[in-house]
């Protein structure tokens, strides 16, 4: 899956690479995607987690992807 990160959030890439002069790319390749600025997303294992527990998503990138890994966060009196 290939994405990229807008306002600390993952975006999907889309199916269709529009372009601002009106062209675009149905179905593009890796290489395509990256050549128009998204990122291979590579997710960790979601860790398993008893009832007193949530689990937070952390994304990082670096030049060529973005990691999900997962945070597990204790819930005291309701709240983490």
């Amino acid at each position: 899956m290939f994405g990229r990160i807008v306002n600390g959030n993952f975006e999907v890439a889309p199916t269709a690479i529009v372009f601002e002069n009106g062209g675009w790319i149905s179905n593009p390749t890796d290489k395509q995607y990256i050549e128009n600025g998204y990122k291979r997303l590579i997710e960790t294992e979601r860790p398993k987690i008893s009832e007193n527990e949530c689990l937070k998503i952390v994304l990082t990138e670096n030049e060529s992807e973005i990691n999900l890994s997962y945070e597990i966060q204790i819930i005291e009196n309701g709240t983490i």
